[in-house]
């Protein structure tokens, strides 16, 4: 068994994958959306599952066939099925070039 970061691409049938900052952009912008991941890769598919968020002090973890919890407490799927009030985002600002970035961290908190 062997060891890998997020761009590798490992020959053996099982393997950890390891991301220490999944969400870069947002960790070098001093954002709190980031976090750490850990997967075991069995052939080909994510068997075990950990992510920690150190800001909120989550610790997500989710096994194949076993569901997910956070902090030990199980989650569950919504039941929500009305997409139009769904909430959409995504991770980028647009930015043009020599022009400052739509959304800047603000000084304290979030923009």
């Amino acid at each position: 068994m062997g060891w890998t970061a997020e761009e590798a691409h490992p020959d053996g049938p099982d393997y950890w994958l390891y991301d220490p900052i999944d969400g870069a952009y947002h960790f070098l912008r001093g954002l709190p959306l980031w976090a750490s991941s850990l997967a075991l890769v069995r052939h080909g598919r994510p068997v075990a599952l950990l992510v920690y968020d150190s800001k909120g002090e989550e610790l997500f973890a989710a096994t194949e066939n076993g569901g997910a919890t956070c902090n030990g407490v199980p989650l569950a799927v919504s039941t929500k099925v009305d997409m139009t009030a769904t909430v959409v985002g995504t991770a980028i600002p647009r930015c043009r070039p020599g022009h400052a970035c739509i959304a800047q961290p603000v000084e304290g908190g979030v923009s």
